[in-house]
């Protein structure tokens, strides 16, 4: 092969260089070649996601920056690209309870994730913690008017991000087995800021009754 290309023209070598490069452009994408598409309920869920997924993931907010989780209305451009998405990673925040069917209707393979999986959420109303499962259970609404109003903001909390990282990475890697070593390198570095923000936020507040 050396031999034979050594005996090329400048010409013949800049043809066959093109012709390699055409075919490399025209060999179809392998799965592993491809981020995987996510999308998140919010903002901090994409950090999270991105953390972890690194170079892996494609991620994309459903609440843009600006609007309220609470009373947001996925407008009609997110919505069509959850027909390309391979996760969604939900929070409960108040739209999701109108929305999920609707979403999980736009695209039936698509993965959807509960980031809440084994958290104990803070009723605040009643100030019990309940499980996210316990939460769901109640229909869009219920659960402020039966048992107060749950704390949706468990991103809030360095010791439950830690928590839900780890079901980020476990999801990750069972979607994307190839690359399990890589979100599970990312996911301990991330553990080692989010317990440094840990230390220092209790450091800040101990003192305070």
């Amino acid at each position: 092969m050396r031999k034979l290309i050594s005996r090329l023209s400048p010409l013949g070598l800049f043809v066959v260089g093109l012709l390699l490069l055409m075919f490399a452009a025209a060999r179809p994408a392998s799965a592993g070649d491809l981020p995987l598409r996510v999308f998140v309920s919010v903002l901090p869920l994409k950090t999270f996601v991105e953390k972890i997924g690194g170079a892996y993931v494609d991620v994309r907010a459903m609440v843009r920056p600006g609007y309220n989780p609470h009373t947001y209305e996925p407008t009609p451009h997110p919505i069509a690209a959850l027909t390309k998405t391979t996760l969604y990673v939900r929070t409960g925040i108040p739209f999701e309870h109108a929305w999920m069917e609707r979403i999980r209707s736009v695209n039936p393979a698509m993965q959807v994730l509960d980031a809440r999986s084994g958290l104990d959420l803070r009723d605040m109303g009643n100030h019990r913690h309940v499980s996210a499962a316990e939460h769901d259970g109640h229909g869009p609404g219920a659960a402020h008017e039966e048992a107060g109003s749950l704390d949706p903001h468990v991103w809030t909390s360095p010791p439950l991000v830690k928590q839900m990282a780890r079901t980020i990475r476990d999801k990750l890697a069972e979607i994307d087995p190839i690359h399990r070593q890589e979100y599970t390198r990312n996911f301990d570095a991330f553990a080692l800021e989010i317990d440094a923000l840990d230390r220092e936020l209790r450091a800040l507040l101990d003192d305070l009754p």
